[in-house]
Formats: structure tokens, sequence, C-alpha cells
């Protein structure tokens, strides 16, 4: 699974928020040792990223996911449908498939 250093930084700070700072910190390094995460870091998506964001009105880290799945040829997968995003995809469709973790559970 492809993230970004941006999207483990959110993961971490929602996890700390939730919990508490160890609790973050001990659940991220957990994942990152999994080498489950294919930790992508590269000027190119960073300006893809950045092209995004600058024809959207969603978040930067939501930017980067949808940067990583064009760039990776792979679906773009978020766990809510969040407000920003669902009305950009309404108002001009992505050039990428994205799907929602919330679809598949009952």
């Amino acid at each position: 699974m492809y993230c970004s250093h941006l999207c483990l930084a959110e993961l971490f700070y929602v996890l700390a928020r939730r919990r508490d700072l160890r609790f973050a910190q001990d659940s991220a390094t957990a994942l990152v040792n999994t080498e489950y995460l294919d930790i992508v870091s590269t000027t190119e998506l960073d300006v893809k990223a950045g092209s995004y964001k600058c024809r959207r009105g969603i978040s930067l880290a939501d930017c980067y996911v949808l940067a990583i799945a064009k760039i990776n040829d792979a679906c773009a997968t978020f766990a809510r449908r969040e407000i920003d995003l669902v009305k950009e995809i309404e108002r001009e469709p992505l050039d990428v498939e994205v799907a929602f973790l919330e679809d598949y559970i009952r």
C-alpha cells in the first residue's frame, strides 16, 4: 500500500487526538515496521499533489492520496466520504478511481 509522509503524519495526529501521543507513536512505528506501507517521497509526487491542490478545494493530505494513486495507477482510498471531497467529485470527476472504506462496513 502506498502512503506519503504527510498521510502518515495525519494518521499520527488523529490517533494522538483520540488516544494519546504514546499510542500514536507506537501505532505509527508498528505500521511502518510491518513494511506493508510503501512510503513514497518524490518531487513528482509533491508536484502532482500541488497540482491537485491548485485545482481542487480539498485538503493537501487528500491531494497526496490522489497524486499517489495517479502516479501508481492505483485506487485512491479514503476512510470516509468527506464533504469537501464529495463536492469536488460532483463538481468535476477525478482522473483516478476513488474508494471509501465506509462503503464496505455495515
